[in-house]
């Protein structure tokens, strides 16, 4: 098994501690908030991804970054390079997704049946059933 009790304890406390955290492009966007909450669970090293936090602070912005690698889905598969590629379905605790929403692709992390996201009133919860990739280390 991938996932063990301690890993499990501190990703509920992260989302417990983040849970009034809204979206902000830059910082708290999907992508950021994924890397950070993998990183600090111990699925990866993050400092790729967080090396683009800050230099951008709208969508625009946001896009022509994930753009200079040929879109999201792109950009996911670069940055999680490392992580093995694995049926969302079989994602545990940590995990990292991308999932398929009514506003695009996102990214988010597994917390069990559910994947964990910044949105624009704080942390948003939706079925693993939306994501259509993982990443597992």
């Amino acid at each position: 098994m991938r996932t063990s009790r301690p890993k499990i304890l501190l990703l509920h406390t992260l989302i417990d501690r983040g849970r009034d955290e809204k979206f902000v492009w830059g910082s708290n966007d999907c992508m950021i908030f994924t890397a950070s909450i993998a990183a600090q669970v111990g699925v990866f090293d993050s400092s790729e991804v967080m090396s683009y936090a800050g230099t951008y602070s709208n969508k625009k912005g946001a896009l022509d970054l994930v753009n200079k690698f040929g879109g999201f889905q792109n950009a996911m598969d670069y940055f999680f390079r490392n992580l093995e590629v694995i049926n969302p379905r079989k994602a545990l605790h940590g995990d990292v997704l991308l999932l398929d929403t009514p506003t695009g692709l996102s990214a988010a992390v597994c917390a069990g049946s559910v994947a964990v996201g910044p949105g624009d009133s704080g942390l948003e919860f939706v079925t693993i059933k939306k994501a259509i990739k993982a990443w597992a280390n």
